[in-house]
């Protein structure tokens, strides 16, 4: 049976699509995304669903889509996500901040007693009954035009989201487990907005055993490395891996012809 979806492609209608919504009482979404190629994730499709329907925004079209992330982190109402570290991350990216009442069915599940992390396939089939395709799993989502199977596909990322999300914050709630889940959201979110504002220079395997004097030079080259890797929306390690930028610190040499002479180095 396929699924009665809007289509939104231009500004006009997303900042229209949020008007409409300001005052959702709840919002499941989801996002399609590349992140194998460029400095950060390109976002290629969200697909959200809220009490009046499910619609598709196609962020590859509309050139300004900061109007969407500003509606979700001031709704009032509940936002449901599947495993949304992505998305959250997408809220701090686009405005600093993140919705309220952030829901994750994966977290959620984890403490009702059924295994963690939990996939979005096992969800749908344990908590609606049914088998969702695997047809489009390999879509390349940069591409377009999509092809109606795709957005179908698409739109069955959030359907069953508010049903999952009831019936598991029902079972939260019948076994006195709903502060856990608060608990254990806060803990998640404050990690999330922490590694946001850090660097990461730190978490480089091997940084640590370094002097203090080499850990000077690795923070350099991490930051000269992230600047150049965001200029040319490449991946880091594209510039340089961390096994280089490690190798390099405990060098000490700013000797060109001794840094190109380090196995790896490619110019």
């Amino acid at each position: 049976m396929s699924t009665s979806y809007d289509w939104i492609a231009d500004a006009a209608s997303l900042v229209d699509f949020c008007r409409r919504h300001e005052r959702a009482a709840w919002v499941a979404f989801d996002t399609e995304f590349v992140s194998e190629y460029s400095y950060r994730p390109q976002l290629c499709l969200i697909q959200v669903a809220t009490p009046s329907g499910i619609a598709l925004i196609d962020p590859v079209t509309i050139t300004d889509i900061a109007p969407f992330w500003e509606w979700l982190v001031e709704l009032p109402g509940r936002v449901i996500v599947h495993a949304g570290r992505a998305e959250f991350e997408f809220c701090l990216r686009w405005t600093g901040r993140a919705p309220s009442d952030w829901f994750d069915v994966q977290l959620a599940a984890g403490l009702v007693a059924t295994e963690y992390p939990i996939s979005f396939r096992k969800l749908v089939d344990r908590f609606t009954g049914r088998s969702l395709g695997k047809a489009e799993t390999r879509t390349d989502w940069r591409r377009r035009p999509l092809h109606k199977r795709q957005l179908e596909y698409a739109c069955q990322d959030v359907v069953p989201l508010k049903t999952i999300a009831d019936k598991l914050s029902g079972q939260l709630e019948q076994r006195g487990r709903t502060m856990w889940y608060e608990e254990e959201i806060t803990a998640w979110r404050s990690e999330r907005m922490a590694e946001d504002r850090a660097e990461g220079w730190d978490r480089m395997a091997g940084v640590f055993k370094l002097s203090g004097r080499q850990r000077a030079v690795a923070r350099a080259l991490w930051r000269w490395r992230e600047s150049e890797a965001e200029s040319r929306n490449i991946l880091p390690r594209r510039v340089l891996r961390d096994d280089l930028v490690i190798e390099l610190a405990k060098w000490e040499t700013s000797d060109p012809k001794r840094i190109r002479s380090l196995r790896g180095m490619e110019w």
